[in-house]
């Protein structure tokens, strides 16, 4: 493969990063990937994601066909028909969503516009690492970027947490919503709380649990409208042991197993949720013991899902977004996914995004033949990103306010 005049050094190695560090590595760039965690399996990372049309043709365009064909086959088999209900269980159609997609399958035709695939996180993660292993510096946070030096080229100098200092011709700030990167170089730009909290967690599906959990919960996705919260419920079923999915459709890839599961997540405010101050480091059990009490007078095959379920998969996150994407000088630095347009849950906007950015990203620096073209394939991204990301935004933040009506 041709050599490619650019290095790339990216700050996150997140969804958004590793699909970026995918898509130039196929086109023989060279990149390094900077992590503050010790490793892929260091924290957990989240459960079931919502990925769609347009984060499906980011993956498609960044990952090797057969590393493709593994995340296709990894999502989750579809089920029934989603159902939008009151904690009563009594329908509540009026809430639905206007941007829902139904959950697709690994089938889906290639000419039409696919549904949406439910994926295990941290699955897609191992498969966006794939065969990056030497381009992923583990244990190595990105602190700041020096670009003093910085002349046409658009270079700059990326700083470690140990004092190391790397130079690229670009670096791409993926590291999340807390990016020192954006703090320093755009501090007016942070992600505000918007005083909303997600907490999820999974429920086990082997066969006892299974069997004392409303049949109906186990069909498809369950979307419960409290008052001032919302419950999102899914089973995540998978069709064969994730190992033996990899060695089938991408030989050398290693998936850790996982054991089918019901995710469920709420969105709402710390009052709503039953804790006080979630911010603080409350313990797994009183967020449990919080979200049962909230839920202490809904349909008992609710309060079930959480009588069951494994309370050391507790987590819970601040909901934080931006007013907007702001603008910045085109440079030795530039942005992508949360460290930029973070994003509330509600509508599953935040991953796909950050794909999108990754697709967009590389498929701009593919086009650089030399130096001195760096300069407008970043314009031409950023203005990309800019408009995506403002418009997501504001998706997210309309279905944030319908799930805490």
């Amino acid at each position: 493969m041709k050599h490619h005049p650019l290095r790339i050094g990216i700050a996150g190695a997140g969804l958004g990063g590793l699909c970026l560090a995918q898509g130039l590595a196929r086109v023989g760039m060279d990149v390094d990937v900077f992590e503050r965690d010790a490793g892929m399996h260091a924290r957990a990372q989240g459960y079931r994601l919502r990925i769609d049309a347009d984060g499906q043709r980011a993956l498609a365009a960044c990952l090797a066909p057969d590393r493709y064909a593994l995340f296709r086959h990894s999502a989750t088999q579809a089920q029934g028909a989603p159902r939008w209900i009151g904690p009563d269980l009594a329908p509540r159609e009026e809430r639905r969503p206007v941007n829902w997609r139904a959950t697709g399958g690994a089938g889906d035709d290639a000419d039409t516009e696919p549904g949406d695939l439910a994926v295990h996180r941290q699955t897609l993660r191992e498969i966006l690492g794939d065969g990056l292993q030497d381009r992923i510096r583990y244990g190595h946070a990105v602190v700041a970027v020096d670009v003093s030096g910085a002349q046409a080229a658009s270079a700059g100098t990326l700083v470690t947490d140990d004092g190391q200092r790397h130079a690229y011709d670009l670096i791409v700030a993926a590291d999340g919503v807390a990016s020192p990167l954006r703090q320093t170089l755009l501090p007016h730009a942070a992600a505000n709380h918007l005083g909303a909290y997600t907490v999820y967690g999974r429920t086990p599906l082997d066969p006892a649990c299974a069997a004392a959990l409303d049949a109906r919960l186990l069909e498809g996705v369950t979307v419960v409208f409290g008052a001032g919260l919302s419950l999102i419920i899914e089973p995540m079923r998978f069709s064969a042991p994730l190992p033996a999915l990899a060695a089938r459709h991408a030989p050398g890839c290693t998936l850790s197993p996982a054991d089918d599961y019901l995710y469920w997540a709420f969105l709402g405010r710390a009052e709503t949720l039953g804790v006080a101050a979630l911010e603080d480091d409350a313990d797994a059990a009183a967020w449990l013991a919080g979200l049962r009490h909230t839920v202490r007078d809904w349909h008992s095959s609710l309060r079930r899902v959480l009588d069951l379920a494994d309370p050391r998969s507790i987590s819970q996150r601040a909901v934080r977004m931006p007013d907007t994407v702001p603008e910045w000088p085109v440079g030795a630095v530039t942005f992508l996914g949360d460290a930029i347009h973070a994003m509330s849950p509600a509508g599953g906007l935040g991953a796909n995004t950050a794909l999108a950015d990754a697709a967009s990203l590389a498929a701009a620096l593919a086009t650089v033949r030399e130096r001195a073209d760096l300069r407008g394939a970043l314009r031409a991204y950023e203005s990309d990103l800019r408009a995506r990301g403002r418009a997501a935004l504001q998706t997210s933040l309309a279905g944030t306010r319908r799930l805490l009506a």
